[in-house]
């Protein structure tokens, strides 16, 4: 049985299948080998990836997906239901880093104002938490503005995540 906890962090403390205290991180929502009870997302990318003038990160794999779908090109998500959702992300560059470059989501081609973060400095990690309302047929993306290219490094890391759960 999970613990029910409510917080900014999109993924929830599981106890292990044994009994044992110690848990396991899933996405929220997610339980091992039943179906999801919430609508989810996990998204990530670990491609190399030049960005600018709202350019939208590719997303080149997913561990939990429920209720929407990632389109062929892996850069826009289209929601499956109305609902409440919360969402998280996470980025870092390599290079291309100035005062001026913002990251941000936008639903339909609006940027969301909670979610538009600056991101100042090469190798460094910019992340959003926020809730927004979406419709069924919303399209989502994870975008660089900037005039400046913004790159992104290829290898076995993460360089960036989109994670979206359900919440009402």
């Amino acid at each position: 049985m999970p613990f029910y906890e409510f917080s900014a962090n999109p993924y929830l403390l599981y106890p292990l299948e044994n009994g044992n205290n110690c848990g396991v991180r899933y996405p929220a929502g997610y339980f091992p080998g039943r179906p999801y009870r919430t609508i989810v997302g996990d998204f990530y990318s670990n491609i190399a990836q030049d960005l600018s003038n709202l350019v939208p990160v590719r997303f080149n794999g997913s561990t939990a997906v429920s209720g929407m779908v990632l389109d062929s090109t892996g850069s826009s998500v289209t929601l499956q239901k109305e609902a409440l959702y919360h969402i998280h992300y996470e980025l870092m560059p390599v290079s291309g880093s100035s005062p001026e470059t913002l990251v941000n989501i936008t639903v339909n081609g609006v940027v969301l104002p909670q979610s538009i973060r600056q991101l100042s400095v090469n190798g460094a990690q910019v992340s959003a938490d926020f809730t927004f309302f979406g419709k069924s047929g919303d399209l989502i993306r994870l975008n660089v503005d900037s005039s400046d290219t913004v790159s992104l490094a290829a290898g076995s890391n993460v360089n960036s995540i989109l994670n979206i759960t359900q919440i009402l």
